[in-house]
């Protein structure tokens, strides 16, 4: 936790703190140590891309580079789904044939239960962010 400072930059007493909760109805907020990621100095895991100097290119062009980049991120991930859910489909789709000699017939069966199979896929494809995000955490750390 960080300790709440009065606007001198000194730590606030207890009591102090009680009294001024009491006369403005709210808690002073805390003193942020680290510049924002869109601040010069600041930065995050991947962002910004260009360093400090990207600070001083125009905000609409940034805003624009950087729509650029989330929209060619989602194509590919677009891209990416849409292959593996072909592969999916086509492994999950699979039928055997049988001959049934009794009978004297040939049977098709489906070799994977096509409910349970999606039903899987989306359970994955909804659990997909929050496992991600869980895994650059992990590296980010």
């Amino acid at each position: 936790k960080l300790p709440y400072v009065s606007q001198s930059g000194r730590p606030m007493h207890r009591i102090a703190l009680h009294l001024l909760v009491l006369s403005q109805g709210s808690l002073p907020l805390p003193v942020m140590t680290a510049p924002a990621i869109c601040a010069k100095g600041g930065g995050g895991l991947f962002l910004p891309l260009g360093g400090d100097g990207e600070q001083d290119w125009p905000r609409g062009l940034r805003i624009i580079l950087y729509l650029l980049g989330l929209f060619w991120c989602f194509m590919g991930v677009a891209l990416i789904a849409d292959v593996f859910m072909a592969a999916i489909e086509r492994v999950t789709s699979k039928k055997i044939r049988l001959y049934n000699k009794a009978k004297g017939r040939f049977y098709t069966f489906e070799v994977w239960n096509s409910t349970v199979a999606n039903l899987t896929l989306m359970a994955l494809g909804s659990s997909a962010p929050e496992i991600l995000l869980n895994v650059i955490d992990i590296f980010a750390k």
